[in-house]
């Protein structure tokens, strides 16, 4: 969520495409596959999105006359699910559901580049809300004024779309893997490294 400030900000995102394609060609020099740096670009570009909508641009200064610091229940809130400073429900809602949404693609790609367990997935999802509120904590806090409005809410419905998309991952592993028995193409070629990651799931949830 936003606090309004003038355009004066810092932003980063052009920074951070340079070190992402740095990144990937750093793995590429080391002769990994096609497939996985295509999908490593393509959830850099998705983390390179979260970070630009949750914590960029950050203002140098705040044009507001008046600055409620350090944080009042307007801007911080640590109840879970307490919504008694939402206004307008409509909003509060939205915003709700757009942090689910939010980290679903987390939930369903992390595993084509991280092979991890269901344990991995439990933490990740609590991880990575917290990391983003704390962060934004972090950079009021240095500023001097709250930047946005640090919402435990906000973790609860990320950790929701990371295990919907790990929800949705798994029915994805389920799917490719019949699909396979049928069209023995989806094992090769291209689409070997699908298929390897798909395999790897299976079998570490066998395990």
């Amino acid at each position: 969520m936003y606090l309004y400030f003038d355009n004066n900000a810092i932003n980063i995102f052009p920074l951070g495409l340079l070190i992402l394609i740095g990144i990937i060609f750093l793995f590429w020099r080391k002769k990994q596959e096609k497939a996985f740096l295509l999908i490593l670009f393509a959830f850099g570009l998705y983390i390179l999105f979260v970070l630009r909508v949750t914590l960029f641009p950050i203002p140098l200064y705040s044009s507001l006359p008046t600055i409620e610091f350090p944080y009042s229940p307007r801007n911080l809130n640590l109840l879970p699910l307490n919504f008694d400073e939402c206004r307008i429900l409509r909003h509060c809602l939205f915003g709700s559901i757009a942090n689910v949404y939010l980290t679903i693609p987390f939930g369903f790609g992390i595993y084509f580049l991280i092979r991890s367990k269901k344990k991995f997935f439990l933490w990740i999802s609590l991880f990575i809300g917290l990391f983003i509120e704390i962060t934004q904590l972090v950079i009021s806090l240095l500023l001097g004024f709250p930047y946005r409005v640090i919402d435990i809410n906000d973790v609860i419905f990320n950790a929701f779309g990371v295990l919907i998309g790990y929800i949705l991952f798994r029915l994805f592993v389920w799917g490719y893997f019949a699909l396979s028995k049928k069209w023995r193409s989806l094992k090769t070629g291209v689409y070997q490294y699908l298929f390897d990651v798909v395999n790897d799931a299976r079998t570490k949830q066998e395990d």
